[in-house]
């Protein structure tokens, strides 16, 4: 942590990320679920003025296991796996998902490249912020 999280602090959130992440909030509940401790999250979210579409972290100091986070998430907001789309840019997050019935959307601006995610049978894989809210429409709505 001691050379990611200063580096994760200098990289300036993805152009248009903000309105998307607006436009999903206006809809949608959006919570982080993360193997990372939630701190390095939330103080990444301050400086970039994120936090506020946001309504939960969920880190590793709550479990390790994504697939035990996102059974704790479907339980607590009393919604079904078909009624959740987890966002991510790593196909072992879409595992995790798919574990819990979950459909994932793969995002390729972040840790893998899209050959990558599609070995994890997202149901989309999106390259621009600006055609994730279609995307997820388009999971829940199938």
């Amino acid at each position: 942590y001691k050379e990611y999280i200063p580096q994760l602090m200098n990289l300036s959130p993805i152009q248009g990320i903000s309105q998307v992440l607006g436009e999903l909030k206006d809809v949608y509940t959006l919570i982080v679920i993360s193997s990372t401790i939630s701190s390095p999250t939330t103080e990444y979210f301050s400086k970039y003025d994120l936090a506020h579409y946001f309504d939960e972290v969920m880190g590793g100091e709550l479990d390790r296991s994504k697939v035990v986070k996102i059974k704790m998430t479907l339980k607590k907001y009393n919604i079904e796996s078909k009624q959740a789309v987890f966002i991510t840019d790593t196909l072992g997050d879409m595992r995790e998902a798919t574990k819990c019935g979950v459909a994932s959307v793969g995002v390729t601006w972040g840790f893998h490249e899209k050959e990558r995610l599609q070995r994890g049978n997202p149901v989309a894989i999106v390259e621009t912020p600006q055609v994730l809210p279609g995307a997820i429409r388009s999971v829940l709505q199938n």
